[in-house]
């Protein structure tokens, strides 16, 4: 899953698969610990679930001014 976004300044935001942090292998490439820093407006890759399914993303904005343009799946 990623989005394009991005901040005026640095924003953390957590991201959840199905209500849990990710595992190792389901961090996308912007993350690290279910954790990821949006600054630069650009494509972010937050999850690798590995298989097709349904699932809930839940992203926790820790901070203020981020501006979210969309998500893409796949």
């Amino acid at each position: 899953m990623n989005i394009v976004a991005g901040a005026d300044a640095p924003v953390d935001v957590e991201v959840l698969l199905d209500g849990q942090p990710l595992q190792k292998s389901q961090n996308g490439l912007d993350v690290t610990n279910s954790q990821s820093h949006v600054q630069d407006f650009k494509l972010y890759n937050l999850v690798h679930a590995g298989e097709y399914g349904t699932h809930t993303i839940t992203i926790n904005v820790k901070g203020k001014d981020l501006r979210l343009y969309t998500f893409t799946f796949g």
